[in-house]
């Protein structure tokens, strides 16, 4: 080893085990003063963070690799590792303790490391490794929750893929992505690392006539917004809201399934508006809106069928919108381009915990609500720290929380959740038989334009729609509203396709 290799050993050592640790300490999961840190983040950062780059943002995520019970032997596939090809673990649980044999041998490298992350979902302990033979190390203080996880569960060991600073600085950057600390040139940036490029509209904005917008019409949205990067970041597509309209005793309505929560009004659940007053509600620097049609084969059934249609939604009215538990459910869906194909449903329990750690208020208005109901915990703003605990003491997994419904009043009696891209499926397949035939029960907000149902060749009149195109119309928003894959999945294949997206270890919520 040169002495150059030896001096940057060193120095990482050093960052690794006595500076960051002062910035952020990786086992208390108990974080006080997180402004202050993430100020100091900031600052220790601030030279590094280059803006604008967002390529593979999400492969700090450590690969899963097992869970590992007690007094078992485990050897880690030789592909997994960064360093070694041979890592063999042993975990021993005694009575407050955790005592942990890693065997290393066969390096690839004369100088490389290894990091291994051992966790419950209240524990977490990362380890390097520079070296080959047998190392050995003990969590001591091991509580009730994190033994009684551990018999259970077993120890979950995961792998980093990305140095720890590495690390470091792409949570630090999503932290300031989706706690909105970003700039607009920033949040941009990430928009186009997904292929949008939100190039600018060079018409004025325009109010569509009700002439225009036939029973069935659906309305598609989306806003250049935190909330939105971070649907975005699942479902690889700006759409964030579907709604759509029907026509009732000579009345045009707008149905939809969301919230309006600020000074003038306090409006969630499934309702409907005028009209002429949701499309007050939609004005807004950041408000894109495009309008579709269905084919009209599809439009003739609807009409036919307008009585089921509204018996079916005033049977559905509700006060309810579990916006929160359509966030939560997003993780159950992932593995797109940005996020690594090796997710796990234990490598979420990574991940909320560091979601809990860096931003703890991020974690309870995002998560918390979710998992408390899940778990049989009904408190108003209820800690992501507590539903961890609470979690371990009842030997529960977050694979097993994924894989079960909410029990609140968002879901019906047909087991069916009720987000905005469900209710508009739902109504239209009350009127249209043919949309029958989809067995699925969750709906991405993007699913619904994806369905191979709206006329892609209907010409709008240039002086309401100036940019329709493929049978969108667009008129509201200062950049080009893309549809991805717009009216492009068969009636017939689209149970597959929501299959074939999701991840065969990520279980869905349904």
């Amino acid at each position: 080893m040169s002495f150059l290799d030896i001096r940057m050993n060193i120095s990482l050592v050093l960052l690794v085990v006595v500076i960051l640790p002062r910035v952020y300490s990786i086992r208390d999961i108990n974080i006080k003063g997180s402004e202050d840190k993430a100020s100091l983040w900031s600052r220790v950062l601030s030279k590094t963070d280059k803006e604008g780059e967002w390529e593979n943002a999400y492969d700090f995520i450590p690969t899963y690799a097992a869970h590992i019970r007690p007094h078992s032997d485990y050897h880690l596939p030789s592909n997994l590792g960064t360093c070694f090809d041979n890592i063999n673990i042993h975990v021993v649980l005694e009575s407050d303790r955790v005592k942990v044999t890693v065997k290393l041998s066969d390096p690839r490298k004369k100088t490389c490391s290894e990091r291994l992350l051992f966790q419950t979902l209240t524990l977490i302990n990362t380890r390097l490794f520079f070296r080959r033979g047998t190392h050995n190390f003990v969590f001591k203080n091991v509580t009730q929750g994190q033994k009684t996880f551990i018999e259970t569960h077993g120890l979950i060991v995961s792998v980093a893929q990305r140095s720890f600073p590495k690390s470091i600085k792409k949570i630090y950057k999503l932290y300031r992505l989706f706690s909105g600390k970003l700039k607009d040139s920033e949040m941009f940036e990430y928009y186009r690392s997904f292929g949008y490029a939100l190039e600018p509209r060079y018409h004025a904005d325009r109010v569509l006539p009700k002439s225009l917008i036939p029973n069935g019409a659906v309305f598609f949205s989306f806003y250049p917004s935190v909330t939105d990067a971070f649907l975005l970041t699942f479902t690889e597509n700006i759409v964030a809201h579907a709604a759509v309209a029907f026509w009732d005793d000579g009345e045009l309505y707008i149905v939809e399934s969301t919230f309006y929560d600020d000074e003038s009004m306090d409006l969630k659940g499934i309702f409907r508006m005028p009209y002429d007053e949701w499309i007050e509600l939609q004005t807004g620097d950041d408000t894109h809106i495009v309008m579709v049609r269905l084919k009209q084969h599809y439009q003739q059934q609807l009409e036919s069928n307008m009585d089921a249609v509204w018996e079916y939604f005033h049977d559905h009215v509700s006060p309810a919108y579990a916006f929160k538990n359509f966030y939560y459910s997003e993780f159950s869906c992932s593995g797109g381009q940005h996020t690594p194909a090796n997710v796990h449903s234990d490598s979420f329990s990574f991940l909320l915990s560091m979601v809990h750690r860096f931003a703890p208020e991020l974690c309870q208005k995002h998560f918390s609500e979710s998992i408390g109901s899940r778990l049989g915990i009904s408190e108003a703003n209820v800690t992501c720290d507590i539903l961890l605990h609470s979690m371990e003491e009842q030997g529960t997994s977050l694979a097993q929380i994924l894989s079960s419904l909410e029990p609140d009043e968002s879901i019906y009696n047909d087991g069916f959740q009720m987000h905005c891209g469900a209710i508009v499926y739902k109504l239209l397949s009350v009127g249209v038989e043919d949309l029958r035939a989809i067995t699925a029960n969750f709906f991405d907000p993007p699913d619904i334009s994806y369905i191979d149902i709206y006329d892609t060749e209907y010409v709008y009149p240039a002086d309401h729609c100036p940019d329709s195109t493929n049978g969108v119309c667009q008129f509201y928003g200062k950049y080009k509203f893309d549809l991805r894959s717009f009216s492009s999945v068969p009636i017939n294949r689209f149970r597959q396709y929501s299959i074939d997206k999701c991840l065969s270890s990520f279980p869905r919520t349904h």
